[in-house]
């Protein structure tokens, strides 16, 4: 999320040069991510915009301001310092920090909304045409929908593969001038919540999971959970002692290459799988 963003700046910023070996990404590696950026100039005004909202018309008086007045999301902007240039056009020359990666993202990242998997049909086409204009028929062809329950379905099997295809965009670009391998991850096992079974495996779920904290929740766990704990965390632990997350005992975890449209999943399988069909990868990178 938010952190996954500070990650992507680290690993492009001139600033952190010689100071990190790895990176780790978890539910926020995508094009969007790299390419969403303010000016400068813009982030300035922004800026002076904020400090009049506060009735201050000086550094000194926005210092003594309490912390609480001045949380304020102005999202990252090219500041010419931490950021000389897009991150796009600093992978685009190589002048990243060329640090293995992981990055991936959990099965069900939206289900916190209350319209998670809860689309009509008609909503599901007027949705299509808002965000994909001319291309919504195609899109409608990949994701069929003549029911509101087959409406619902298509939404949730739709942000799964789009996530995946987003996330499998990025590891692609990156590879263009990276000489260090990414892995990318699919977490698809929600902790078990019996009160709410609707939420799947949701936004930071698999937290508890990567660190093998299982015991600091009082949920009805199984060996399922255990293992994917145990496998989770392990690969995590590969990957900061060797750049690798695989190692003895674990299922073999590719590293991401052209031509090769898959990514590991984590779940109650795990397991490599594909990213999507060729003609729904397409889709979303043209989209």
């Amino acid at each position: 999320s938010a952190g996954s963003r500070s990650v992507h700046q680290l690993t492009a910023s001139p600033l952190a040069k010689g100071l990190i070996c790895g990176a780790v990404t978890m539910s926020g590696a995508s094009m969007e991510r790299i390419t969403t950026f303010i000016s400068s100039d813009t982030a300035l005004a922004r800026g002076v915009r904020f400090a009049e909202s506060l009735g201050v018309s000086s550094l000194e008086e926005l210092r003594a301001k309490p912390a609480t007045d001045l949380i304020a999301d102005f999202g990252a902007s090219i500041d010419g310092y931490v950021l000389p240039e897009t991150m796009v056009a600093i992978f685009d020359k190589g002048q990243q920090n060329d640090v293995p990666a992981i990055a991936g993202l959990v099965s069900d990242e939206g289900s916190s909304r209350d319209d998670y998997g809860k689309s009509t049909v008609n909503d599901f086409i007027k949705d299509a045409k808002e965000n994909y204009g001319a291309r919504a028929e195609e899109f409608l062809s990949l994701y069929p929908a003549k029911t509101d329950e087959e409406a619902g379905i298509m939404s949730v099997e739709m942000a799964r593969e789009k996530g995946r295809a987003d996330l499998f965009e990025w590891a692609l670009f990156r590879a263009q001038t990276a000489k260090t391998p990414a892995f990318t991850y699919y977490f698809s096992r929600g902790i078990p919540w019996p009160e709410h079974p609707e939420f799947n495996a949701f936004h930071t779920g698999d937290v508890i999971y990567w660190f093998n904290n299982l015991k600091k929740l009082d949920r009805p766990w199984t060996q399922t959970d255990t293992i994917v704990a145990e496998s989770a965390s392990s690969y995590l632990v590969n990957f900061v002692i060797n750049g690798n997350p695989n190692g003895a005992g674990l299922p073999e975890w590719p590293a991401v290459e052209a031509g090769k449209a898959e990514t590991m999943e984590l779940g109650s399988d795990i397991r490599v799988i594909p990213v999507a069909s060729e003609e729904k990868i397409d889709f979303f990178k043209n989209k």
